[in-house]
């Protein structure tokens, strides 16, 4: 930063001879003169860095020493702005680029989000834009600390935000609530029954509380009951005294079938990318592009990828300027027709996937009958897998009350 200012008010590297020379460097040290960079030349002479402005001071040490002063260099920008005097468009642009510079770091330029992973960005940047919080809005006009209480009350996945400024960078960092395991706690209700969550034929019945409805070998369909969490309470007369309500527990393993049906095209339309390639360079300030002419004709067919990159002074000052290239690739589109083998390993590999991902629900494969036939056009999979798994549910309902009909 020192090294930044001494640039700005210019200064000289001077070289200093003669018998007092040590003096001299005392008497600008006394003097508050500030040298640096203080080097030996042969016995009696040293060269070292100055401010400019600090150059007519030296006249009375000089003269109390009667050493030779001479100037090596000149460094900075008094001495750019006066080598290009007569050429008027160097300093008035060099301070309009000053004025551009110190203009756009009053505004946010980029924003970037740290922590977020349940949360989409899209999401994230739709939000900060509601609060005014977008790119190209003052830095002054966003409230940090508004912005981190909003984040942690309209989204229950924050448990903690914070938001800052660092120059035109707008940061946005957030910690979201640890993924936990599935919670063990049992809903606080009090009476529930068991439905079938599919057609199946019962293979077997574990129930710790609550009144099974079918046994072993029944059939039935998706939404019976098949245990009740109501039971009846009888009197010695054989009539209803009252009812047990309470939640229905149990395992019921049932059969089911599958139905699986794969259609396999024998022709395939497949894009061939060809080596034919060429970039379209551009500049963008704010929403104007300015794109270089690219000579050549334009591909029949073809693909576009854009690569942009922001230009930015520091790590944290960022600018409203992209440059860029969109690359074009040259591609044709290909009729490609499947031989039977490939068509059969094709298909095998999407049943095998499709028994896979049965399996990891927790579906024990008992039996499949599947067969493939060309129809049409199409080779088509189709047929049957038997399955064993878990069919019941629990739904929570309410329970029942013996009513006195006297009141």
């Amino acid at each position: 930063m020192r090294r930044f200012f001494h640039f700005l008010e210019g200064y000289v590297k001077v070289v200093v001879s003669g018998r007092q020379v040590g003096r001299f460097l005392n008497l600008c040290v006394k003097g508050d003169i500030k040298i640096w960079q203080v080097h030996p030349q042969g016995e009696e002479a040293y060269s070292f860095y100055m401010k400019y402005k600090d150059v007519w001071e030296l006249k009375p040490f000089l003269r109390k020493t009667r050493c030779r002063f001479k100037v090596l260099e000149k460094k900075g920008v008094p001495f750019k702005l006066f080598k290009y005097r007569k050429r008027i468009i160097f300093p008035i642009a060099f301070g309009l680029v000053v004025f551009l510079f110190g203009y756009c770091s009053q505004f946010v330029w980029r924003i970037e989000l740290i922590g977020n992973e349940t949360i989409s960005q899209e999401e994230l940047f739709s939000y900060l834009e509601e609060k005014q919080a977008y790119l190209g809005e003052r830095s002054s006009n966003i409230s940090c600390e508004e912005l981190e209480l909003s984040l942690r009350k309209d989204f229950d996945e924050i448990i903690w935000a914070t938001v800052y400024v660092q120059g035109t960078l707008l940061v946005v960092q957030v910690q979201e609530k640890l993924p936990m395991e599935a919670s063990t706690e049992e809903e606080s209700f009090d009476c529930s029954n068991i439905v079938a969550t599919k057609d199946a034929v019962i293979y077997s019945v574990i129930t710790r509380t609550g009144t099974p409805n079918i046994k072993a070998g029944d059939t039935v369909k998706a939404g019976d009951i098949l245990v009740t969490g109501t039971q009846e309470i009888f009197d010695d007369a054989g009539e209803v005294k009252s009812y047990l309500n309470q939640r229905a527990k149990a395992d019921i393993i049932g059969d089911v079938v599958y139905t699986y049906k794969d259609t396999i095209p024998i022709e395939i339309s497949v894009t061939n990318y060809k080596s034919s390639r060429k970039k379209n360079f551009f500049l963008e300030i704010g929403e104007k592009r300015v794109t270089l002419p690219v000579p050549g004709k334009k591909y029949e067919q073809e693909e576009a990828k854009t690569t942009t990159y922001q230009m930015r002074l520091t790590e944290q000052f960022y600018l409203p300027v992209y440059v860029g290239y969109e690359e074009a690739f040259e591609v044709e589109e290909l009729t490609i027709t499947r031989t039977e083998d490939e068509i059969y390993a094709l298909a095998e590999e999407n049943f095998l996937k499709f028994l896979s991902d049965l399996e990891e629900n927790g579906v024990l494969i008992i039996d499949k009958n599947v067969m493939i036939d060309r129809v049409g056009s199409n080779y088509v999979v189709q047929g049957t897998i038997s399955a064993r798994e878990p069919i019941g549910k629990e739904i929570q309902v309410e329970g029942l009350e013996i009513v006195d009909e006297s009141e």
